[in-house]
């Protein structure tokens, strides 16, 4: 899968620069390094999402969001989901 990938992410038109591969590539990473590096924001984004749940935790309750870089511009969207679940998201 990653020699995949990585191939594919390596042969992208040009459009796409460097920084953007490799954030995709740390996307569908789950090599420690690339997380803590790369992917550090994507991979708290998915974690505080996937913490909300159905229902989510309630209006302001955004303990693994805190960590979240960003959150209040680029990530906006993985607060809703760990505040009011995927059910809020889906509203949004």
């Amino acid at each position: 899968m990653h020699l995949l990938l990585n191939l594919w992410l390596r042969h992208l038109p040009v459009l796409v620069k460097k920084y953007q591969r490799d954030r995709l590539y740390a996307l569908f990473s789950s090599d420690p390094k690339t997380l803590q590096e790369t992917g550090f924001q994507q991979h708290n984004a998915l974690m505080a999402f996937g913490s909300g749940g159905l229902a989510g935790k309630g209006m302001g309750n955004i303990p693994i969001g805190r960590h979240v870089p960003e959150r209040h511009n680029d990530m906006i969207y993985a607060l809703v989901g760990e505040q009011f679940g995927f059910f809020g998201a889906a509203v949004v």
